[in-house]
């Protein structure tokens, strides 16, 4: 996370969370957040939420990503 300046507080408190969830030091902070995606992508084409508002945060969610994602290259 070198770039920890430019990320808004939303980014960062998703960036805390990748932290302590993928703990492992061996993969990338980059490698991290495309793992997350996957994951994301994996319950919504799974269906694997319960309501509309579970939906709607786990988009919300993976366009988070998707802009640290960006952030990182």
């Amino acid at each position: 996370m070198d770039k920890l300046w430019s990320l808004n507080n939303e980014e960062l408190q998703v960036a805390r969370r990748l932290e302590d969830y993928f703990s492992s030091s061996d993969m990338t902070f980059r490698e991290k957040v495309f793992h997350a995606i996957l994951i994301a992508r994996h319950e919504l084409e799974g269906h694997h939420f319960s309501n509309e508002f579970e939906r709607q945060r786990i988009l919300e969610f993976a366009r988070v990503l998707d802009r640290l994602l960006q952030k990182t290259i």
